[in-house]
């Protein structure tokens, strides 16, 4: 299918067009995959406000630590559940960690509620998953806790963290084109001890159903400034902008070494909503006809890109409005992070959508 937005590589992965635009099969659009050599930061911007993901190319990162980096995570999540469970846990004292399963869920991640049907609350079932998260080594967070036995997995995590790291610039400095600020090093002066994580996600095979609701990950957004996503399997949907959910197919039949890229909160709240933070959600794939088979197991390799946490939060200038209000008033990234990490807990919903000012 023919992009109107070369050189984007349209492929059709979720359904997210609105007012006319072209559309793929049915429940499925065309979201931007765009080559990170040559792309023009207009699309990036018109991806960004449109849809709110987006996929890249020639990034530019060693296929071999990609490799290395899933290879380890599956190694590791296929050990006895024993054995994962004498990790370093998630908990109060440590924001990292092996997280197990059926200890998730999102009850309160940002405006969730938004893709909830009229009268259903948050989810009450726990998600269909496990994870293992490592944070920065420079001072902002606790130190580094690793698995027994994990020297392998420490090597290739530290080199695909430091990558993502790099990435990251890079994204960011073409985000300060698309949003035609003066310097593209403008995002780097709130970015200089970022307080960002990896974190390894497993969805196990299933030889039955899941419970009525139950998902593999419930709905919800990012907190941060953005993610970078590299999946395998089918099962991500996207809430798009005309109230339903739609599928993103797998990436890897087009391209091995793409990433998906989404918004967090903060950029949405930093760019006076000009940018989308969508909600998104992991499903159980429709069983195929005739077959007995429930799910293959799913794996994911996400890199949440946080700013500074004393990094004043405040609308960009190219992105107020002349003689409108500003929708948000001025924060901390740290503050905002932990006000969503606590609403989730509470099992609030935070609507950044709502002003504050």
């Amino acid at each position: 299918m023919a992009s109107r937005l070369p050189p984007f590589l349209a492929i059709c992965l979720a359904g997210l067009a609105a007012g006319g635009e072209p559309t793929c099969a049915e429940g499925t659009a065309g979201v931007p995959v765009m080559s990170l050599a040559s792309v023009d930061p207009a699309e990036i911007d018109r991806a960004l406000r449109e849809v709110g993901f987006l996929a890249i190319v020639d990034h530019g990162v060693d296929e071999r630590v990609i490799d290395a980096a899933w290879r380890t995570a599956a190694e590791w999540f296929s050990r006895p559940r024993e054995e994962k469970a004498r990790a370093p846990l998630l908990g109060p004292d440590y924001p990292y960690g092996y997280s197990p399963l059926h200890s998730e869920a999102h009850p309160g991640s940002e405006d969730d509620a938004r893709a909830r049907a009229p009268g259903d609350g948050p989810p009450t079932l726990a998600d269909e998953k496990e994870m293992l998260c490592i944070g920065p080594e420079n001072g902002v967070a606790p130190a580094r806790r690793w698995p027994e036995q994990s020297d392998e997995l420490r090597v290739a995590w530290l080199a695909y963290f430091d990558a993502m790291v790099a990435l990251s610039d890079r994204i960011l400095e073409l985000f300060a084109r698309a949003l035609r600020l003066d310097d593209d090093g403008w995002f780097s002066h709130f970015n200089r001890r970022h307080a960002s994580a990896l974190r390894a996600i497993n969805y196990p095979a299933l030889d039955a159903d899941l419970a009525p609701g139950q998902l593999r990950s419930s709905a919800h957004t990012d907190y941060g400034a953005l993610t970078i996503l590299r999946v395998g399997g089918p099962g991500l949907q996207i809430f798009n902008r005309a109230g339903a959910w739609v599928d993103v197919p797998s990436i890897e039949p087009h391209n091995g070494s793409a990433f998906v890229i989404n918004l967090g909160d903060l950029m949405s709240r930093w760019t006076n909503n000009r940018w989308l933070s969508t909600p998104h959600r992991v499903v159980v794939p429709p069983r195929a006809p005739d077959t007995r088979a429930f799910a293959d197991a799913r794996q994911a390799l996400a890199f949440f890109h946080n700013m500074d946490m004393d990094a004043l939060i405040e609308t960009i200038p190219t992105c107020r409005e002349e003689g409108a209000p500003l929708r948000y008033a001025p924060i901390l990234a740290g503050e905002h992070l932990m006000k969503k990490h606590e609403a989730a807990t509470r099992g609030e919903a935070l609507n950044i959508y709502a002003a504050t000012a």
